[in-house]
């Protein structure tokens, strides 16, 4: 996200976002769980766009690695006995990887209140995979369930909350899933993914003013994030609410100019944004497939000198796959120098090519001018504030 310069972070992960559409349209195209990037204090999840199943299990994989980065594994009572469980793995496939089950007794239920994070860890790893192979057993999903009430590390539960609510909302049960949806939200009150993927669900039910509710807690977590201003517009419209729809549409267009701004906005011939914002700035429009930025993406490439903002410039417009792309990107292939950039650009040529999405010349969105921007003398606007003329 971008804040004009002021703690900057990317709204994408792993550049491998799926966006549904623009404007009206959005929700309609939308899967079950709705797909975006978040950062958490441990680490980074990724709520991708695809079945509620793929959205969770990608998501969980990467949240078990930001907490484990987060809470490096220490000795505790239960160390032992979680060494005993995972050797009882290698004679047992059904039996789960890595619980401190007490093994005194055979079959014994677990006392999941006796086991730490570490084991708790190994429990959801195994019914996340079992859940991304579409076999989840009864038990697993008591597993998860366990996580969700017993871990201390919050992603760790919230992680679990969100398996069982995608799930949930893949089976149609809407009503458990949004239930689930709520604790993520809650365990994680600033972090975007959990307000995202409950505003869908809520949405799914026809229950759009409490969808709107969570969908403006996202914006207020990370106003740059384009896709969200989207489909808070669409909520608004399905809402019945056309006044609060076009004001909605109208932030969504100053926030996409200020970051088109962010790319290029200089004062005495240095760029006002450091490199890492820019990137930023780039990875952000991604989101706004348009011509109008792509004009600006396409003179930033042309001008940047830094050869990270280069490489984010290249790979939004891979994911973007305009047509129009292809023949400036061939001629930077000539010119580009660094090899980290040559081979983002090769990356970019290759998936438009592969699936190219064709644009229609037309009126720039307003408030854009219908050539690339130029460098512009300026200060950065205050924290939270779209850069504008």
């Amino acid at each position: 996200m971008v804040r004009n310069g002021d703690g900057a972070r990317a709204t994408l992960s792993s550049w491998a976002p799926t966006l549904p559409g623009v404007a009206c349209g959005t929700l309609g195209a939308m899967p079950s769980a709705r797909g975006r990037s978040a950062h958490t204090k441990g680490g980074s999840w990724l709520l991708s766009h695809g079945s509620a199943a793929e959205a969770w299990s990608l998501a969980s994989l990467l949240i078990l690695g930001a907490w484990g980065c987060s809470k490096a594994p220490t000795p505790s009572a239960n160390t032992e006995a979680s060494a005993t469980a995972r050797a009882s793995e290698a004679s047992d496939s059904t039996q789960p990887e890595g619980p401190a089950a007490p093994p005194a007794v055979a079959n014994e239920p677990l006392d999941y209140a006796t086991l730490d994070d570490d084991a708790l860890a190994s429990l959801y790893k195994k019914a996340a995979d079992a859940l991304d192979e579409g076999a989840l057993s009864a038990s697993q999903r008591e597993h998860l369930e366990a996580v969700g009430e017993h871990a201390d590390d919050p992603h760790l539960r919230a992680n679990a909350w969100l398996a069982l609510g995608s799930r949930a909302q893949d089976a149609g049960r809407l009503e458990e899933a949004i239930g689930h949806f709520r604790r993520v939200a809650l365990i994680l009150p600033e972090e975007p993914a959990g307000h995202a993927v409950l505003a869908m669900a809520l949405a799914a039910r026809e229950q759009y003013d409490e969808a709107i509710s969570a969908q403006e807690k996202l914006i207020e977590i990370d106003p740059d994030d384009l896709q969200a201003w989207l489909i808070w517009g669409e909520l608004e419209v399905k809402a019945g609410h056309s006044e609060k729809a076009a004001k909605v549409y109208a932030g969504y267009e100053m926030r996409r100019k200020g970051l088109l701004d962010g790319l290029t906005l200089q004062r005495d011939g240095a760029y006002r944004l450091r490199p890492k914002d820019r990137v930023d700035c780039a990875v952000a429009l991604a989101a706004a497939p348009d011509n109008g930025t792509a004009m600006g993406l396409l003179y930033a490439l042309s001008s940047d000198p830094d050869a990270s903002v280069r490489e984010a410039l290249v790979r939004t417009m891979g994911f973007q796959r305009f047509v129009g792309y292809l023949k400036p990107l061939e001629h930077h292939l000539t010119v580009e120098l660094e090899t980290s950039v040559k081979v983002a650009t090769l990356e970019a040529i290759g998936a438009i090519r592969a699936d190219p999405v064709e644009t229609r010349p037309g009126v720039a969105p307003a408030g854009d001018a219908a050539t690339p921007p130029k460098p512009r003398e300026g200060l950065v606007a205050p924290k939270g504030a779209p850069v504008a003329d």
